[in-house]
């Protein structure tokens, strides 16, 4: 739709209606996010949100039902996303600064972390679209929705039957009723690097809050040709070619407190390193592989920790223990040497945790995998 041929009577009449169904559904399920929305923007405030381009009239609707939320009510309208007021509109320019395109979008909703979502003002097929945006990052322009009456629609149709709400990109969210709307990740194993990516930012706010210094000790993302080069000759586990993008490791001591249990996550270095040393001793295809529900055995022999140490006599040192396939993958280690290992077998333990057991004198699966280690984090 171009900016000439703008929405009629009737399409605002129905993004009114549909508005008014998300408001229905709040003042019963979540009244502290009712009471949080704030009464309508004044006709001027609406006309600052743009400087050089009417806004579009879906936002016009919006601001004039209610000028975003109280910022300091937490509510969260969207995953992780709060409305906006118009005042915080008005000042995009700053926030928008070196991305040529931001000039014509205009932010409606944002994140504590400084990310928004934002209407396509430029003419042509796009007008109107809700658009993802990050300017730390320089990422954006991902559409999300067609126009904003798309969003509001599936919004109440969402709170409506509980059914997850899925933005691309992002993990697909499940609302849950409150004093406030929550929204819980819903696991998608067929995105793994989104659900890693969605569990670790609620695990970052918590380390931030609880535990900055090992939060501060986090590296930046590793470079793609880093991760590749660490890779060869096998690709690495979703999860943890995903965790790599966000940081490349941690430093020390305070980088021993990020992973539950004492564990700091290698960087890409660390990784050649590590898969080398894997390499270099000799694997026994035959080591068992104890779980929570139980003990599955590669193989129909008894384990190498039962031939190496007996039964009874438990290692004490991490040098000690015996070899582990080459498809066991260490990628974050204790101060006393003890490694995590990532499985990376293809199968049915592929990409699970695991760490040496000193009671059972056998490696066992602590964690199904990477992202569930990085939703611990965060609990």
């Amino acid at each position: 739709m171009g900016r000439d041929n703008f929405v009629d009577g009737r399409a605002i009449g129905d993004f009114t209606a549909t508005w008014r169904r998300v408001e229905d559904w709040l003042r019963v399920h979540a009244p502290e996010d009712f009471a949080a929305l704030r009464g309508p923007a004044s006709a001027r405030d609406i006309a600052a949100v743009a400087e050089d381009f009417p806004p579009h009239p879906f936002l016009v609707a919006l601001l004039s039902a209610h000028d975003g939320s109280e910022l300091s009510s937490g509510a969260e309208l969207l995953p992780r996303y709060g409305l906006l007021p118009a005042a915080r509109m008005a000042g995009w320019r700053a926030a928008g600064a070196g991305c040529p395109e931001a000039e014509w979008w205009v932010p409606f909703a944002a994140t504590s972390t400084g990310e928004y979502l934002v209407v396509d003002h430029r003419q042509g097929p796009g007008y109107g679209a809700v658009l993802r945006f990050d300017p730390e990052s320089g990422a954006g322009g991902e559409r999300c929705w067609h126009d904003l009456l798309a969003l509001v629609a599936e919004l109440a149709d969402v709170l409506e039957s509980g059914e997850p709400l899925r933005m691309p990109g992002a993990a697909a969210h499940r609302p849950c009723a409150g004093g406030q709307l929550g929204w819980e990740i819903v696991p998608s194993p067929e995105v793994p690097a989104v659900w890693l990516r969605e569990v670790w930012r609620d695990a970052e706010k918590r380390l931030l809050r609880a535990a900055p210094a090992a939060c501060a000790s986090l590296r930046p993302p590793a470079r793609p040709q880093e991760i590749r080069s660490a890779e060869t000759p096998d690709p690495f586990h979703a999860h943890l070619r995903a965790f790599l993008l966000l940081h490349d490791g941690a430093d020390g001591p305070d980088g021993f407190e990020v992973f539950p249990g004492g564990y700091r996550p290698y960087g890409c270095a660390e990784l050649c390193a590590a898969r080398a040393s894997v390499k270099a001793a000799v694997p026994d295809t035959a080591i068992r592989v104890r779980v929570r529900t139980g003990t599955k055995t590669a193989g129909g022999r008894e384990s190498a920790v039962e031939r190496a140490h007996g039964h009874g006599e438990a290692s004490s040192s991490p040098a000690d223990l015996p070899p582990v396939p080459t498809s066991w993958l260490p990628f974050a280690v204790s101060r006393e040497g003890a490694e995590l290992l990532l499985c990376q077998e293809q199968g049915e333990s592929y990409g699970a945790v695991l760490a040496w057991d000193q009671v059972a004198r056998d490696y066992r699966t602590v964690h199904p995998d990477l992202a569930a280690l990085c939703e611990r984090v965060g609990r």
